[in-house]
């Protein structure tokens, strides 16, 4: 029998990965730029993005500034993070980085 049916059938896998996500999703994001929490983001896909564990992007309602939302390996999350600042053509004294808790206690670099 292969790995997969022995997690169970294709419904239960997918809704396991659907859990894994949602466990992983910050209650909320706080605004690099003017620090307001919001609620409202998008989870990323982050298969293939090895040392990333969890992304998620939103729009400030405040002040409409994209605040990214990653967990993972440091420098990966940073190199992310420097990645999505050049392709934006940001200077590097634009990217603000912070760190907040998660559900789990965990960081989450943003």
């Amino acid at each position: 029998m292969g790995q997969a049916k022995l997690r169970g059938s294709k419904e239960e896998r997918i809704k396991q990965a659907a859990e894994r996500l949602e466990a992983q999703r910050p209650d909320k994001l706080t605004c690099n730029n003017c620090k307001t929490d919001f609620t409202e983001f998008e989870m990323l896909d982050t298969r293939g993005l090895k040392g990333v564990e969890m992304a998620c992007v939103g729009t400030c309602p405040k002040c409409n500034e994209i605040t990214w939302g990653l967990k993972g390996d440091p420098a990966v999350c940073q190199a992310f993070a420097e990645h999505v600042m050049h392709d934006k053509g940001l200077a590097g004294d634009q990217l603000k980085l912070g760190v907040q808790k998660v559900k789990n206690d965990k960081e989450l670099l943003e």
